[in-house]
């Protein structure tokens, strides 16, 4: 499994990022990234990424899939579980994860 930077989500708010493997080509290939909360483990959601031929994975959250995490009491953002990006064509398969960091709706 490869890691990946964290990424900062807000409550309630839209979300997109990507990340690149330089000389991957993601074409065929179908994706899913599930975002779980610490410290055991629980699915929080799950939504689909895609790639391309020149390796970007890009995956995004809606405001209202935000709002679908934990409440946070605390002003900032905090870690609060993982994700994790899973990319198969049927005969590979490829696991990356990062850390999840989350603040409360502003």
């Amino acid at each position: 499994m490869d890691f990946l930077p964290a990424i900062k989500v807000t409550q309630g708010e839209a979300f997109s990022s990507s990340f690149t493997l330089q000389g991957q080509d993601w074409t065929g290939f179908t994706g899913a990234v599930t975002y779980k909360q610490a410290p055991q483990g629980t699915e929080i959601l799950e939504t689909t990424c895609s790639g391309d031929a020149l390796g970007e994975v890009t995956f995004s959250l809606t405001a209202a899939e935000t709002a679908e995490f934990p409440a946070q009491a605390k002003v900032g953002f905090r870690k609060v579980g993982l994700y994790q990006v899973r990319m198969t064509n049927g005969a590979d398969t490829f696991t990356f994860q990062g850390d999840l960091m989350l603040a409360g709706a502003i």
